[in-house]
């Protein structure tokens, strides 16, 4: 799943309603680890509004399956050559089909769907600080979901540290009628 996502120049998720969260999730472990471009998109959206992406780009997608929009989904990406990962089900036409225990039953469905991107994430940002670029060179070492959790919580380390860096100033912006954001 690493390899074929990470030829692109950037990755797509796409999920049902009412997993949106798997999409955006996975787009920002995508973008928050490896610094890879990402994004996210509801499926049934996506016919009208990402769809345009897969023409000039060399699309690359990681679908989360059980939307009834997948099969036209399908059909667009293998009109236009794009690369498709899905997760969760079975979906014609996919390069790609990680299927994982009881995908059927919606709750661990929710809560298992994004480990995919979370460990292809690790994956990239493994070979990363190695000194490859993801997609240009390949490693076969996928990391232990215990290492790909301790590179994630090293970056939020890296992130909170940055952050106390701050001047207590640059941290808060007056709000309009009283108070602070942060």
């Amino acid at each position: 799943a690493a390899d074929l996502l990470g030829e692109g120049a950037a990755t797509f998720a796409i999920a049902p309603a009412e997993r949106l969260s798997s999409a955006e999730q996975a787009a920002l472990m995508l973008r928050e680890g490896p610094r890879r471009l990402a994004d996210a998109c509801e499926s049934g959206d996506w016919l009208h509004v990402d769809v345009y992406l897969t023409k000039p780009l060399d699309y690359r997608a990681l679908l989360f399956a059980g939307s009834r929009f997948d099969p036209q989904i399908m059909a667009w990406v293998a009109e236009r050559g794009a690369r498709v990962v899905a997760v969760g089900g079975a979906v014609s036409g996919a390069d790609l089909e990680l299927r994982y225990r009881h995908d059927e039953e919606a709750t661990v469905t929710l809560l298992a769907e994004v480990l995919v991107a979370e460990l292809v994430a690790a994956r990239w940002w493994q070979a990363h600080e190695k000194g490859r670029h993801m997609g240009a060179a390949r490693t076969n070492e996928t990391p232990s979901r215990r290492r790909a959790m301790r590179m994630l919580d090293d970056g939020m380390r890296e992130v909170f540290a940055l952050y106390d860096r701050l001047p207590a100033r640059a941290r808060t912006t007056p709000c309009l009628g009283g108070g602070e954001w942060s």
